[in-house]
């Protein structure tokens, strides 16, 4: 074979080898695809849609990143299939709580969309949306806001026909702001959400859901009146919006009853409570009886720490009344326990220690048998102690816990978890109050109790530092070194 003829044949060689690839390459930027890496495309869209759905997430990664190399020739490198595709490589990171890698293909697909088709767009929105979420997840509020009030300046620009993204983001930026505490920046964006729900008759669920943020934040910066003041504002817009008997303003009267007794307006809370029972009695479709019976122990709770004994018994009698007689076991276990909880209070404040230990030994006999957890009963137990607390009634909550814990000890066995419970809680009130030789007693019950389980080191570690701290505070030096030794604390 002459060297001309040699070299032809090798030259048919690489373009049969890589002439179909320059060439569908080419046709993309005429506007022709090429049809085998056209299939080839669709084939890996929905194999990866198919390994989503499954939840496997690095498998979809992996497809998603021979997607990109197959979109940047069916589609070019800056195309919105291209930035598509990198948005969806960013979910499967949020599932898999990689941020920072979420983080980075979100913001590709975002620059991607700008370079091709610009900002004001349905894809850059739900882009920007995402990142939004991810910066939330990484606790980077201020950077949050910043691009939630870029996404309000967009938005109001391109869906003046779409209120419902307008009215979210709103609604998305107010509880940004209430983390940073801008309480009424993000009050007035939730009442600008809200009009526009009920201009453009949109679905005012996620907008309520933003409200029981600011809610949430002013209770935990003690801010009761503005708690009390939300709620209220709230339950007109659920009137409004949703009717009266729309269940879900169930939970709205329950949350502002609990500020009524939090800011101290017993007045606004039992007013509330009657109403609303009067309302139920009238449709009773729309109350659950365990609904009636959490606002009943609401306003039993009220008349406890304003020591109206006779008026809390009523309360009781409301509620057993409405189960029937006595017949607790038709509730729920954790509306049973917080029946047991707030009337065995009741009982331990009127010296009637018989009938506190009958009910205690129900609520202690559904923790035993695991029927119940004290993660069920967090609810009645912290409305409990930050009413007594809040009127100064620390050291009667301390004698209700210590009869409380007698007869927790007294039933042995699988109660011994109970008796850690209280014994942990005692140490810290005790502490707080400066008794610090009965905070020494609880706290080593405690630890006397767990350290015999592998599951729980680490609480008795930090019961262990506790304790030290506090048999400092107590001026008990051999204590204090006796546990340093053992703690391996070298001086």
């Amino acid at each position: 074979m002459s060297v001309g003829r040699l070299i032809i044949f090798l030259l048919m060689i690489v373009l049969s080898l890589f002439g179909g690839y320059w060439l569908g390459y080419n046709h993309i930027y005429g506007g022709v695809l090429s049809k085998t890496t056209m299939e080839q495309y669709q084939y890996l869209k929905s194999k990866e849609n198919e390994i989503r759905q499954k939840g496997k997430h690095k498998y979809a990664i992996d497809i998603e990143r021979k997607m990109l190399r197959v979109a940047r020739v069916v589609y070019g490198p800056i195309s919105l299939e291209v930035a598509r595709v990198w948005f969806r490589m960013g979910e499967e990171y949020i599932l898999m709580s990689n941020y920072s890698m979420a983080e980075k293909c979100i913001n590709n697909a975002l620059n991607i969309t700008r370079e091709a088709i610009g900002e004001k767009n349905f894809d850059y929105i739900t882009f920007l949306n995402k990142l939004c979420f991810v910066y939330q997840l990484e606790g980077r509020i201020n950077v949050v806001e910043r691009l939630y009030r870029k996404l309000i300046d967009i938005e109001t620009q391109i869906l003046r026909n779409s209120a419902n993204f307008i009215a979210l983001t709103f609604s998305n930026i107010a509880g940004v702001l209430a983390a940073q505490e801008k309480y009424d920046e993000a009050e007035e964006k939730l009442d600008s959400a809200m009009n526009m729900v009920e201009s453009f008759h949109l679905n005012p669920l996620p907008v309520i859901k933003s409200f029981d943020v600011l809610y949430a934040a002013y209770f935990i910066s003690n801010d009761f009146d503005k708690a009390v003041e939300i709620e209220k504002k709230l339950i007109n817009y659920e009137k409004k919006l949703l009717g009266e008997d729309f269940p879900l303003m169930l939970s709205t009267i329950k949350k502002l009853s609990l500020a009524y007794i939090m800011a101290h307006e017993y007045g606004g809370a039992i007013d509330l409570v009657e109403k609303t029972l009067d309302r139920c009695e009238r449709n009773k479709a729309n109350c659950d009886i365990e609904f009636q019976i959490a606002l009943l122990l609401d306003q039993a709770l009220i008349y406890i720490v304003q020591r109206s004994y006779g008026d809390a018994e009523e309360s009781f009698k409301k509620i057993h009344s409405l189960l029937g007689g006595n017949n607790n076991e038709s509730l729920s276990p954790p509306a049973q326990g917080a029946l047991y909880w707030t009337e065995s209070l009741l009982y331990v404040m009127e010296n009637k220690d018989k009938e506190a230990e009958v009910v205690l030994r129900k609520l202690f006999s559904l923790l035993k048998e695991k029927k119940l957890t004290w993660d069920d009963m967090r609810t009645p137990v912290l409305e409990s102690f930050s009413t007594f607390l809040s009127v100064g009634m620390r050291q009667e909550l301390c004698n209700f816990l210590e009869k409380a814990l007698s007869i927790a000890e007294g039933l042995g066995g699988s109660s011994w978890d109970v008796v850690g419970n209280i014994s942990v809680i005692l140490g810290n009130f005790y502490e707080e109050k400066g008794d610090y030789t009965k905070s020494e007693h609880f706290l080593e019950k405690a630890i006397s109790i767990y350290k015999h389980s592998k599951e729980n080191r680490a609480l008795v570690k930090s019961l262990e530092d506790q304790l030290l701290n506090v048999y400092k505070k107590a001026g008990h030096t051999d204590k204090a070194e006796l546990l340093e030794k053992k703690l391996g604390i070298s001086k």
